[in-house]
């Protein structure tokens, strides 16, 4: 057997197919008709999408790709600091983080808007920027719940 167990199993189906699609009639159609999933369909159940920061304020969607109800969803908000000279960091990084839980149950397929002001006052300098990032970090699936 190959090292490779997905080389291995790619040349088994291959053959496999040519083995069985000889004489068969169907051998033309094509094997996946279904459309095919997006990097975060496969990985990531529940992401978020589309942030933007507006005066302080942040706000984006969250987007449930798993076939099951979620609510609870956990997100990080992060305000990371990046100094304009990063060689000569200050001590006094103003950079944040916090939790966010959203209230909505966001069912299959669906999204959820969020938006999310901090309770402290973005500090007016010069010496460097704030990036903000949105994570999801926790979230409960309802099994089998109709919506």
């Amino acid at each position: 057997m190959c090292p490779n167990r997905y080389v291995s199993l790619l040349l088994c189906f291959v053959f496999g197919l040519a083995v069985h699609g000889a004489g068969a009639e169907d051998v033309r159609r094509p094997i996946m008709t279904s459309k095919l999933a997006t990097p975060e369909q496969v990985t990531k159940p529940v992401v978020v999408r589309d942030i933007s920061v507006r005066g302080g304020t942040v706000s984006g969607a969250v987007v449930n790709y798993s076939g099951n109800l979620v609510r609870e969803v956990e997100l990080l908000i992060r305000h990371s600091w990046l100094w304009r000279d990063e060689f000569h960091p200050r001590q006094d990084d103003p950079g944040r983080a916090v939790y966010y839980t959203l209230s909505d149950e966001i069912p299959p397929g669906g999204s959820a808007q969020f938006s999310y002001r901090p309770e402290w006052p973005s500090p007016r300098r010069t010496d460097g920027r704030f990036v903000t990032t949105v994570d999801v970090v926790g979230f409960s699936q309802i099994m089998g719940a109709a919506r």
